[in-house]
């Protein structure tokens, strides 16, 4: 079972089996944009191709 916890420091940690993992941030709204239109790119550029 996993739980997800902020700590003191504001970092996030996942408990998993009792085990502290230190999580990555969560990405930006800059970056999600950017893998979108680079996903919209790809999908447009291969549609129909096979």
């Amino acid at each position: 079972m996993a739980t997800t916890v902020v700590g003191g420091d504001e970092r996030r940690y996942e408990l998993i089996d009792g085990v502290s993992y230190a999580m990555s941030p969560s990405p930006t709204r800059h970056h999600q944009k950017g893998t979108g239109d680079i996903y919209r790119q790809v999908a447009n550029a291969t549609e129909g191709a096979e």
